[in-house]
């Protein structure tokens, strides 16, 4: 072997030590890269001249979104934001927003939220046994996840609002979606409006979670997004959303829920109308009195039917009630005598010397006043009297 291959030998082999000695993990290559990296966004952050190096992250976090690599993407953040921090604890705060900003701004935020609706709702691989064999649909890495609840706390303003809203209901993630749930609630006040379609259009966890926030709110938006839980499909979320009404609004809906399909929730629309003194449902419940079917209506619907005109229009609902309580056919009939029950049950609530003297007409000992009839009359001339007395009237 002569000399110069020897030489040459020799000098690959150290060359190879070297080599070797210089070669890194991936890790160790992202560590220092991100080492690197915060040392620059600090350092731009101070000299105000950091948008070339931001510039660059938000780029490289697009296309790392664009190929599904989120994890690889939150790792960098979370590396990104844990350096920063370490170098610099007195702007760590500061220095994370600014990060979060940049790699998740509202649209990549988006991308990112729409590509783990995209895995959670993939189907799962066909299993051996057959067709209807499927392992169980795959959720969101809990690195993303975590992720997302980061980037979401940090976030001090309303900007990515709407699309949480979005994701919120859509994303079947339920760690995600308790996640986006709570941005929401942070930044909901003054945005009412956007949570109408929730609570009118969505499934009754979310619509009633909605609700919720709303009642907190005391804006008029807030009133008019209730009051669109009014046209939900579901039955609770109408009983919820007419029981957080705080005046007027949704009229046009309480009026429509009078003819809903439930008892219940028809007599509670009823008391509703009432104790906000919806006067503009005065002549619907007038009408509805007055029509036949009214006859056909159980008994505890007809006295809140009566009860409520009587709050709306006391002059209009004395003379309905009169004249149920005076009608006495030759003809005794069960049903007649309930209305006529029912119709000096609502009487007591009056105070005028017409209503009394009705009442009084209705507890005399004649063959066309039945026993009940005659006990319910009574009952009214006492607490006619009584209010009557208080107010100094004879």
């Amino acid at each position: 072997m002569t000399v110069a291959t020897t030489s040459s030998i020799a000098l690959d082999a150290q060359t190879r030590m070297l080599g070797g000695q210089v070669v890194l993990t991936e890790e160790r290559w992202e560590e220092r890269f991100v080492d690197v990296l915060a040392a620059a966004v600090l350092e731009g952050t101070v000299s105000g001249d950091a948008d070339a190096v931001l510039g660059a992250l938000g780029s490289w976090t697009s296309a790392a979104i664009a190929r599904g690599q989120l994890v690889a993407a939150f790792d960098r953040f979370a590396r990104l934001a844990t350096t920063c921090a370490r170098a610099a604890p007195e702007a760590a705060r500061e220095a994370e927003q600014l990060v979060a900003r940049t790699m998740f701004d509202p649209s990549r935020l988006g991308d990112v939220l729409n590509k783990v609706r995209d895995i959670v709702t993939k189907p799962a691989p066909r299993g051996e046994e057959g067709p209807d064999s499927r392992a169980a649909p795959p959720g969101a890495d809990p690195s993303v996840v975590s992720g997302v609840e980061r980037v979401l706390a940090l976030l001090d303003d309303a900007s990515v609002f709407e699309s949480a809203v979005l994701h919120w209901v859509t994303n079947p993630d339920a760690r995600v979606s308790a996640a986006l749930f709570t941005y929401v609630s942070r930044w909901a006040k003054g945005r009412e409006a956007k949570l109408g379609p929730i609570v009118e259009r969505e499934a009754p966890r979310f619509a009633l979670a909605a609700l919720e926030l709303l009642k907190a709110g005391d804006a008029k938006e807030a009133d008019a997004a209730i009051a669109s839980g009014l046209r939900s499909s579901h039955p609770e979320v109408r009983r919820a959303a007419l029981r957080s009404l705080r005046g007027e609004e949704g009229g046009g809906d309480l009026l429509r829920l009078l003819s809903d399909p439930e008892l219940d929730l028809r007599c509670e629309v009823l008391g509703i109308i009432a104790k906000l003194r919806v006067r503009t449902a005065g002549p619907a419940v007038v009408r509805r009195i007055q029509d036949p079917s009214f006859q056909a209506l159980e008994s505890r619907e007809k006295r809140e039917w009566l009860a409520c005109l009587q709050v709306l229009n006391p002059t209009r609902a004395e003379e309905i009630v009169i004249e149920m309580l005076a009608r006495a056919p030759m003809i005794a009939s069960e049903v007649n005598d309930r209305n006529r029950v029912i119709a000096a049950q609502v009487l007591a609530g009056a105070d005028t010397e017409t209503a009394l003297a009705a009442a009084k007409t209705a507890a005399r000992a004649f063959w066309w006043n039945s026993a009940p009839v005659r006990e319910a009359a009574a009952a009214a001339v006492a607490a006619i009297s009584a209010r009557r007395d208080a107010k100094g009237q004879k």
